[in-house]
């Protein structure tokens, strides 16, 4: 079963698969084209390495350590 939860990131409702992609493309390990494969949209510019630090960081939903 796949969890949601509201990220605060992006405003919006996601499950814990749209989680890790953001933070795959965030950490560069994949490219941000995945993001265009949703039914909403991300904007880069909530995805600004301060917005990601300041939300991700203390997240509990993170799957990904944040340096």
């Amino acid at each position: 079963m796949v969890n949601k939860f509201l990220c605060q990131l992006i405003d919006n409702e996601i499950d814990e698969t749209i989680c890790y992609d953001i933070q795959m493309v965030n950490s560069n390990m994949i490219n941000n084209k995945i993001l265009n494969n949703y039914d909403f949209s991300i904007d880069d510019n909530k995805l600004a390495n301060t917005r990601v630090e300041r939300y991700c960081r203390n997240c509990p939903y993170n799957q990904l350590p944040i340096n």
